[in-house]
């Protein structure tokens, strides 16, 4: 199984081509989300200086820690989810990185079921390498996650990351 994101996996999930190499976001029309679902939930940052939300799809399975299969297949899905997590994230880019940045990850499943919070934020690894690629921070040595939201049952399944700058 090939791990690649076409473009119609693209436009579902509501980014187009820009023109430029990289991809921009569509205007969302759907309704959004309602706060009635029991979910995990931190409180927000005091005062963030500037929150960057980026959607992504899930991480491919072989990018999961329970995983086992060949090292070539999770070698491609690392590659290609990178790739991809670097182009979303390009156009949010500052001018300088940020020296620490903090990040919250949303996972939106289609079903009841999503992996526990620490391996969603394993999973994400990949994505989190391809945000640093991008120019969002530094290093992901000085990215520190926050508890998971998991929210079960909605439309699309997807992975909403939110980070900001957590330079005191």
């Amino acid at each position: 199984m090939s791990t690649t994101f076409t473009r119609d996996h693209l436009r579902r999930l509501g980014y187009v081509p820009d023109g430029k190499g990289g991809l921009m976001r569509i205007p969302d029309e759907q309704p959004q989300a309602t706060d009635d679902i029991n979910v995990w939930t931190t409180p927000p940052p005091q005062k963030p200086k500037q929150v960057v939300t980026l959607i992504l799809p899930h991480p491919p399975e072989p990018l999961r820690p329970n995983w086992r299969g060949h090292w070539a297949r999770k070698a491609k899905a690392v590659s290609a989810y990178r790739k991809l997590a670097c182009l979303v994230a390009k156009p949010y880019a500052p001018r300088v990185p940020w020296k620490n940045v903090a990040y919250k990850i949303t996972w939106e499943a289609r079903k009841s079921q999503a992996p526990d919070p620490d391996n969603i934020i394993a999973s994400f690894k990949a994505g989190l390498d391809g945000l640093a690629d991008a120019g969002l921070f530094v290093d992901d040595s000085s990215a520190w996650p926050e508890r998971p939201l998991v929210m079960h049952n909605q439309p699309h399944g997807q992975l909403v990351v939110q980070l900001w700058d957590d330079t005191e």
